[in-house]
């Protein structure tokens, strides 16, 4: 049966009049009387009693409005379950990193984001590096920042915008024997204690990789917390290896800051899925991704 037909006939049984029930609803006097007899035809009884001057509702009308008012008023609350739901889908965004993305102008690019969207809500999520683009996948994230080596920016099914490219680097004691030189060939690390992150990060990925086409394998300490890694570098625990921009947001003047050769440069991009169909919060972010990018 027509939910809408049900919204009618309870708006009649409550005025008892054809022509104040069909002002009501925004319809013709004959279109509300041909819905109500399609109900009665439909239910096989007649729930008006009708003469020339009025109507009201008939024996079977009352027993069959208590359940119609129900069924209205669900209908009223999962339509407006579903409209907040999808107001909320066009006014949020989710967007996932690792924690040391946010060294990379996230911060304020989301700053610039709410001023220009004051009603958007920006969920943010942190993730392990090898997790972000399964986000993505699965569709519990709008965007996500990541780090890539060249091989992977291959992927299609991403859009990718740049947003810094950066070298691998080292930081080590000053008073340290490869300190000297300006870079320091992979092969220097063969036999050295080194410090990463943890083993979810991208340098790590990429530093494992590079070591492996030397023909070693790497001594290598991992931490969960990239700012104490200057720290162990300090006190001559070993040499960390690290992307640029957080090698230096952690400089020491203690510590000496060297790019590793070969010189390996890891992209730093902003990637959303080139299958779904962009909210309005979502496009916004974009554009302002993009005026950030170019300034």
């Amino acid at each position: 049966m027509n939910i809408d037909y049900l919204c009618e006939f309870v708006t009649l049984a409550e005025t008892n009049n054809f022509q104040e029930a069909a002002d009501k609803l925004f319809i013709s006097q004959s279109s509300l009387s041909k819905h109500i007899k399609a109900m009665e035809k439909k239910l096989e009884v007649p729930l008006f009693d009708r003469t020339t001057r009025s109507v009201k509702l008939s024996n079977y009308g009352r027993l069959f409005l208590p359940y119609a008012h129900k069924i209205v008023q669900l209908q009223r609350e999962y339509t407006n379950v579903i409209n907040r739901r999808i107001k909320k889908s066009k006014d949020s965004i989710t967007i996932a990193s690792t924690s040391q993305m946010f060294q990379y102008s996230i911060v304020e690019i989301l700053a610039q984001y709410k001023q220009q969207y004051f009603s958007a809500v920006v969920d943010t999520v942190i993730q392990p590096h090898k997790n972000l683009k399964n986000l993505l996948r699965q569709h519990k994230a709008d965007f996500i920042f990541t780090g890539e080596p060249p091989n992977e920016a291959c992927e299609s099914d991403f859009e990718r915008i740049l947003f810094h490219s950066e070298p691998l680097v080292a930081l080590l004691p000053k008073n340290h024997p490869l300190s000297v030189s300006d870079t320091i060939c992979i092969d220097n690390f063969r036999d050295v204690q080194l410090i990463i992150q943890d083993e979810s990060s991208i340098e790590y990925e990429v530093f494992i990789s590079l070591c492996e086409s030397y023909g070693f394998e790497p001594n290598i300490l991992t931490i969960p917390i990239g700012n104490a890694l200057v720290d162990f570098v300090k006190k001559g625990i070993g040499i960390a290896i690290m992307l640029e921009i957080p090698a230096k947001n952690v400089f020491h003047p203690d510590v000496s800051l060297k790019v590793i050769e070969p010189r390996t440069v890891i992209d730093v991009n902003l990637l959303y899925l080139k299958s779904t169909k962009l909210s309005p919060a979502a496009k916004v972010f974009l554009q302002c991704v993009k005026s950030f990018e170019h300034k």
